[in-house]
């Protein structure tokens, strides 16, 4: 479907959510424009005078590789990239989100927007495509800012329960809307809004009546024709845990709780570890896994379980592709 032909979710207001902080702060339409103009100027030069870079992407400048690239190692190490490209914030604000270095926390942010990219593509349907956007657990703006090539076509709203790193992009983001959201529904949003939801890291820590609500909540803020895709950790990222120390150590799991959790998937498909440790309700925040078949049973009246895809991202989380019932 086409720009033309799709219907626009919600009103006109919350179509054009993903503009509003470019209007009110940095001059309009035109001052992305320009900043759009420098960025393609930018990326091809870079490209032009570095051979390894024409040999990894081709002459491609516009390819969504080096998008990522450009987005990642491109701002560490060109400060006119960086000034260009969406803010990084300081590592205070991105230490909540899994990863201890600016490069680690761009990456992941990268292998995100590109997993996005990949299943959107095998559902017939390119991110342009898409009027409003949320990303549900957003921080502040892992992936959003990959999203910075799409400002003209697509709104983009993030909402996440860490208030700092949502006041960080506030302040500090050219395009898109960011709201502090609550531990529990609902959302501030009014129903339909949304043609693609997605949510990263989300699910896989949420206790089970925690994620039902949500999935609920989804179901009432995304359009009747929206994509909603979301990450969650299965058998694969299980036997990784079980195998790997480092990778356990890493998650705070110790082989009691990966043996008690196993026999919970084995047995009805969901299990739920509680950690003893981290900054957010541990009532409601620990290390969950799902399955496909309990995903299909339980979540069933809201959503149809379009695809699957093991170890999506990063060799560890499993992805849901839904349609709205």
């Amino acid at each position: 479907m086409t720009n033309d032909a799709h219907e626009s979710p919600g009103t006109e207001s919350w179509r054009r959510l993903g503009f509003r902080q470019i209007e009110d702060e940095f001059g309009g339409r035109e001052a992305m424009e320009l900043r759009s103009e420098f960025i393609e100027r930018t990326a091809r030069a870079v490209m032009e005078a570095r051979a390894d870079l024409v040999e990894h992407f081709g002459h491609d400048a516009g390819s969504l590789g080096y998008w990522c690239w450009l987005n990642s190692f491109g701002v560490q190490e060109h400060r006119l990239l960086r000034h260009l490209l969406a803010p990084v914030p300081p590592r205070e604000v991105f230490e909540f989100v899994g990863s201890d270095n600016e490069l680690g926390y761009l990456e992941t942010g990268a292998n995100g927007y590109r997993m996005i990219a990949g299943l959107v593509a095998q559902q017939d349907r390119k991110l342009d495509d898409f009027r409003c956007v949320l990303d549900f657990g957003s921080g502040p703006g892992r992936m959003i800012r990959y999203f910075l090539r799409h400002w003209s076509t697509t709104g983009i709203v993030g909402a996440d329960v860490d208030r700092r790193a949502i006041e960080w992009a506030q302040r500090n983001f050219p395009f898109g809307e960011f709201v502090v959201s609550s531990p529990e529904p609902p959302l501030v949003f009014p129903a339909a809004s949304f043609d693609l939801i997605y949510a990263v890291s989300v699910f896989s820590h949420l206790s089970e009546a925690n994620h039902l609500a949500w999935v609920e909540e989804l179901r009432r803020v995304c359009h009747p024709d929206a994509l909603v895709i979301l990450t969650i950790l299965g058998r694969h990222a299980h036997t990784r845990l079980s195998e790997e120390p480092k990778f356990r150590d890493w998650a705070g799991l110790d082989l009691n709780q990966l043996g008690a959790a196993r026999r919970e998937i084995d047995g009805r498909g969901f299990a739920f570890v509680r950690q003893e440790s981290g900054h957010l309700d541990r009532d409601l925040y620990g290390v969950a896994f799902l399955t496909p078949t309990y995903i299909e049973s339980a979540w069933a009246k809201h959503f149809e379980l379009v695809d699957f895809k093991e170890a999506a991202i990063d060799d560890n989380q499993d992805a849901v592709v839904l349609r709205p019932r």
